[in-house]
């Protein structure tokens, strides 16, 4: 028996459907006070009072046939998802939404949305695709996290609102008209930037499609302190001094195929996770800054150092992830060395680190075990 204490989330699938309609009839007869959350993804149509007063967060999955309006949805939820859902048309009324709503989510719109009707009190708004023109006066004035994948096109002078901090989108248009005060950026396409990134970023995660020209041009005047890059092509890129911020604290580059030049990373620097194309082959100089205090590297069997592995002198927190069991020969660990986390088969046959704290293997099946490997100085 639950507890009228608890905040309980309630599940109703359409796997269900032979036994939701006697559910519903039988539910809606019951205390459901202590229901604070509901996900829905059946097919039936529901009544006005199914979601009653004191749920706090709705998700419907991918099947909705019922038209939103207030009395569907009760003034005490703050966060709506329906973003499951392609097939529904969502019309924006004023009476569609209570204007209590702080989280709103999306698939697409019908129709354009007229200026005012969205809650003022959203902060958080997200839609997969708006293919209509956005003027100015639709999103609301407090909102601090936009999410727009693809929209169609802006009104001359169009202006997104300055509370905007985080901008999440794979659109051209969106970053055309980027607001001047975000702070968080989540490109998740292969969208151009032809226009100077706001003074006030400092965490950005890219996805970069094509190399043919220079993707970090954009850094320059930023204030950057975490960089996450993914590049899907194959194109080498050699990172060179003077292509990432001196700002810069976290570096995450995913699917790079390149080298790191002498002072290529910036000595801020203090987390750096490198994942190489699986494809390359070789290495001709991997050069990090000895301000690292956490390092990930992740490389392919096959890779070959032209020179051994050096790690920073100040590193604390090491991860490797790799099958080359040449990788390690002739590597020195840093005795400031505190948390190490590789494959058991690629370490030497001894190891001196005075300060270790923590080691995880990778040790794979009918591995056997070798006598001990860690010694003290």
């Amino acid at each position: 028996m639950l507890s009228k204490r608890q905040n309980v989330k309630l599940q109703i699938l359409r796997e269900d459907h032979e036994y939701v309609s006697q559910f519903i009839n039988e539910f809606l007869e019951k205390d459901r006070s202590f229901i604070k959350e509901m996900y829905i993804d059946m097919y039936n149509e529901l009544t006005p009072n199914f979601i009653h007063q004191g749920v706090e967060h709705v998700h419907f999955g991918d099947y909705l046939r019922t038209s939103l309006d207030c009395s569907l949805i009760p003034s005490s939820v703050k966060r709506l998802n329906i973003e499951k859902c392609y097939n529904f048309d969502f019309i924006l009324t004023p009476t569609t939404l209570h204007n209590t709503l702080v989280e709103l989510n999306l698939f697409k719109a019908k129709e354009p949305f007229p200026p005012g009707l969205l809650p003022k009190s959203l902060t958080k708004f997200t839609i997969k695709s708006y293919d209509h023109t956005l003027v100015n006066g639709v999103l609301p004035c407090a909102l601090k996290y936009l999410g727009m994948n693809n929209l169609k096109n802006c009104e001359p002078n169009f202006k997104f609102p300055d509370s905007i901090q985080t901008l999440s989108t794979m659109c051209s248009v969106v970053m055309d008209h980027i607001p001047q005060n975000v702070k968080n950026l989540l490109l998740k396409g292969d969208v151009c930037i032809s226009r100077p990134l706001p003074k006030t970023l400092s965490t950005m995660e890219y996805s970069v499609f094509s190399t043919s020209y220079d993707f970090t041009n954009w850094l320059f005047n930023t204030q950057l302190t975490s960089l996450s890059l993914s590049i899907t092509n194959c194109y080498p890129i050699d990172i060179k001094q003077g292509m990432f911020p001196e700002s810069l604290l976290q570096l995450s580059i995913h699917q790079f195929r390149g080298n790191i030049k002498a002072n290529g990373l910036p000595s801020s620097l203090r987390e750096l996770d490198l994942s190489f194309h699986m494809d390359q082959k070789e290495i001709k100089s991997l050069y990090l800054p000895n301000s690292l205090k956490k390092l990930r590297l992740n490389f392919s069997f096959k890779i070959h150092f032209k020179n051994s592995l050096v790690l920073p002198d100040n590193l604390k927190d090491l991860e490797i992830e790799s099958d080359n069991l040449d990788l390690l020969k002739g590597c020195s660990f840093p005795a400031s060395l505190e948390k190490l986390k590789v494959p058991y088969k690629i370490l030497p046959k001894k190891i001196t680190m005075p300060n270790l704290l923590s080691v995880k293997y990778y040790i794979e099946p009918n591995t056997i075990l070798k006598k001990p490997i860690f010694q003290h100085p």
